[in-house]
């Protein structure tokens, strides 16, 4: 059973090995993996907005987090331990998120590394694809055209 909870301080660092496992490739091709400044850029994320936990039967699986900025609500930082992706884990929680969005709020907003291969998800999910730049792809769900 999957369940959400928010993250405590103690989860810091467990998160950082799981994103810097799933994002070492995309980061590295990027900008040049610098392990000090991925720390601190991974400490500065966790003080703006801490993580929501994904637990599968009481255990740690994976992370997401919830964003507000001037021009939507956005879907980041969402990792899965590596066994357990393709499994429905991720579904789970996107349709968990899709449900839960605060009143008024109708469109959800992310972006992905060229290449990732979680764009098939948020593909099946309902997402579209609306810009692109030399590193990132960014796609929106829209609540009014489900």
């Amino acid at each position: 059973m999957i369940t959400f909870e928010i993250a405590k301080e103690r989860d810091k660092q467990w998160a950082f090995i799981i994103k810097a496992n799933a994002e070492f490739h995309f980061i590295d091709k990027y900008f040049g993996w610098d392990e000090a400044f991925q720390h601190t850029l991974h400490d500065l994320e966790w003080k703006k907005t801490r993580p929501t936990l994904v637990l599968l039967n009481g255990k740690k699986v994976g992370f997401y987090s919830l964003e507000e900025e001037d021009d939507g609500l956005f879907f980041r930082r969402f990792f899965i331990e590596p066994e357990l992706r393709r499994q429905g884990v991720g579904s789970q929680v996107m349709e968990h998120v899709k449900q839960s969005l605060p009143t008024g709020i109708t469109e959800l907003k992310l972006a992905i590394f060229h290449g990732n291969p979680a764009k098939r998800l948020y593909l099946r999910h309902g997402f579209v694809a609306y810009k692109s730049d030399e590193k990132f792809e960014y796609f929106v769900w829209d609540a009014q055209l489900v």
